[in-house]
């Protein structure tokens, strides 16, 4: 099997390749400067040459608030992209496992979303991520779409990194408490993934779309205060800060609009595949270990 991996330098392309390597299974890892998936002819003639039997991709344009004023970078990157590679993948009649976000739902639901259920993504980002699966959808023959949420890893920039830092700096940190999501640990959706390669040449029906985050719901907040005492049991954070539940109206910094509950239900990827949710509660300790050492 010969594994092209596409967005390989962020925090899950890397989780990764850290699988593949452990299982021995050839691959090339191909960042955005190797491959500008908005570039059709780039990606014809590096598809040709490689000629990979799937493709993995893990590249997007993940700033939410930024996608708002360059909505153009972001649907290059999130919709056209993932549509240059749906058209080279079905000339060479092979699998494209493409990883989207639970932000395109609305977040109006009180129940965690299953992946039949109507999108209507209320962000460009979401919008242009939207727009990347229908064009897989329309084009692919061979295609498993998974949606994933608030996921983080020792790798790139993610929220537990960005707390943990604050956390040793600051005496009071201020999270917001009325957004409910599905923490995702990046190693644990690279295992699921890597574990089902040969499957994923197997998905023939037309239910190709499947949900893989964790296991729990929680709020940002709730996220936030498992990270901190977690990485103050470890000795990470000397001091505990004093965190301060807040509503998404008072947290200024945010430009784009997010979904209020975007929890994603995991169990017919879990049921499919024969893997388990995330279990990002016990992936806490195991990261903020690794990041210490």
């Amino acid at each position: 099997m010969s594994v092209v991996l596409i967005g390989s330098s962020g925090q899950l392309g890397r989780c990764i390749q850290d699988e593949l390597n452990v299982l021995g299974i050839s691959y090339h890892a191909l960042s955005k400067e190797d491959l500008p998936i908005e570039d059709k002819n780039k990606v014809n003639r590096i598809f040709k040459k490689l000629l990979p039997s799937i493709v993995l991709n893990a590249a997007a344009y993940t700033n939410v608030d930024s996608a708002e004023d360059k909505s153009d970078l972001a649907y290059s990157i999130n919709a056209t992209g993932p549509e240059n590679l749906a058209y080279a993948c079905n000339n060479l009649e092979i699998p494209l496992v493409h990883i989207s976000t639970d932000f395109v739902f609305n977040g109006k639901s009180k129940v965690k979303y299953l992946p039949k259920d109507k999108t209507d993504p209320i962000s460009v980002y979401g919008k242009s991520k939207l727009k990347g699966e229908e064009n897989i959808i329309r084009i692919c023959k061979k295609f498993v779409i998974i949606r994933t949420s608030w996921v983080f890893s020792i790798y790139g920039k993610n929220f537990l990194k960005t707390i943990l830092k604050l956390a040793q700096t600051k005496t009071k940190i201020n999270v917001i408490d009325d957004q409910i999501g599905s923490p995702t640990d990046a190693r644990d959706l690279a295992k699921a993934i890597v574990k089902n390669l040969d499957s994923f040449h197997k998905v023939q029906n037309q239910n190709k779309i499947f949900h893989y985050s964790g296991d729990k719901s929680c709020s940002w907040y709730e996220f936030a205060k498992s990270i901190v005492h977690n990485g103050y049991e470890m000795g990470i954070i000397k001091k505990l800060p004093e965190l301060n539940p807040i509503k998404t109206e008072e947290f200024k910094q945010n430009i784009a609009e997010r979904p209020r509950f975007s929890a994603l239900d995991s169990q017919k990827f879990c049921n499919r595949f024969n893997v388990s949710a995330s279990d990002w509660k016990s992936s806490i300790s195991k990261a903020i270990k690794e990041l210490s050492l």
